[in-house]
């Protein structure tokens, strides 16, 4: 994976300031703008897996209602995913309960640690394999705009015995990267945490859009990627992608 390139794409374009600001402001919005966001996404992460070397297109809110479709799809994925992770985390924590019940009955104060520290691992593990499950079924519905054909486990599975060492890689990497721009953003007076949000969101997709290409030349099935008419012509002033 090329994360210099992933790096540099935000900055990519001459007027990126602004395109990272328009999706600053974007973040304001209650409830719609996060979809609206994602429906960017979708594009972004189109242009990259068709040219890595490719510029972002340039934020439109003249685009507001195309970007809100676009995400809606992505937007339910996650959201079911998110709703699985619930129970999930509940189920690390119980060590911690248990310790927390014995302590109550008589038991050593260390016990209480030793369960706290047993759960932090466990949640840990959880993220982790969560995040190595789901990010295909992510990246499917980001490419292909679908709900019902994303949870394709046979795909997910195929992606991640390929490519986990990459998708753990970028979490670890995304993740510093992203404790270090959050201090930046307190740093401008908080209001600037939204500039870094969207500069880093472009960073995230670029890197999924490398890991679905570097999936295909590891054998992992191709996805129906459909042309999208604002990345095609007058509309997002940009070459056609591929056509299925």
């Amino acid at each position: 994976m090329n994360f210099s390139q992933a790096f540099r794409f935000p900055f990519s374009r001459a007027n990126w300031f602004m395109n990272a600001l328009l999706m600053a402001v974007c973040f304001l919005i209650p409830v719609i703008g996060p979809l609206v966001l994602i429906g960017y996404g979708t594009l972004v992460m189109k242009m990259a897996a068709r040219d890595p070397n490719a510029q972002p297109p340039m934020f439109d809110f003249g685009l507001f209602t195309k970007y809100l479709e676009r995400g809606i799809a992505p937007f339910v994925v996650n959201l079911i995913a998110s709703l699985v992770m619930i129970p999930l985390i509940f189920l690390c924590w119980v060590p911690m309960f248990v310790a927390m019940i014995v302590e109550g009955n008589g038991g050593k104060g260390a016990l209480i640690f030793v369960g706290m520290g047993i759960s932090l691992l466990l949640e840990l593990a959880g993220i982790t394999l969560f995040t190595l499950l789901v990010l295909p079924i992510q990246i499917k519905s980001e490419l292909e705009g679908t709900i019902g054909g994303s949870f394709d486990f046979k795909y997910a599975m195929s992606f991640t015995k390929r490519m986990w060492g990459q998708v753990l890689l970028m979490f670890i990497v995304m993740t510093g990267i992203g404790m270090m721009g959050a201090l930046v953003g307190i740093l401008m007076c908080f209001v600037g945490i939204y500039l870094v949000l969207g500069i880093l969101m472009m960073m995230q997709w670029h890197l999924r859009a490398q890991l679905y290409l570097l999936s295909q030349e590891r054998g992992v099935m191709p996805l129906v990627i459909k042309e999208d008419e604002l990345l095609n012509g007058p509309v997002g002033g940009f070459p056609p992608v591929m056509n299925t």
